[in-house]
């Protein structure tokens, strides 16, 4: 990475699909950030207690997961803003170093 690209992070929300459109609409609300992307996921684990009956026959939890990416500078206020906005529901996130990215578009003459 050059000395004149800032250094960025990707961070996933992990949330169940009840909090869905909320988590949505407070990522479209955040004009800082450059866009997102959400998919269905399923959650594994040992947390037997929390899931449902038919959960747990299925071994897995519906989850629905956002990954968005910022300024490695800009995570602690992002966390800080979750934190006050989601406090108290089942939301996992997990920070990692991106060493690039960029679109690849085609070019429409």
């Amino acid at each position: 990475m050059s000395d004149t690209q800032e250094e960025r992070v990707a961070i996933a929300l992990n949330v169940s699909p009840a909090f869905e459109e909320r988590v949505v609409d407070w990522l479209l609300a955040r004009d800082a950030e450059s866009g997102f992307t959400s998919y269905a996921a399923f959650g594994h684990g040992a947390r037997q207690d929390e899931l449902s009956l038919a959960e747990q026959v299925q071994g897995r939890q519906r989850r629905v997961e956002f990954r968005i990416e910022l300024p490695s500078g800009a995570l602690d206020i992002f966390v800080a803003a979750l934190t006050a906005s989601f406090a108290g529901i089942d939301l996992y996130y997990c920070v990692t170093p991106v060493s690039r990215s960029g679109h690849l578009r085609r070019i429409v003459q």
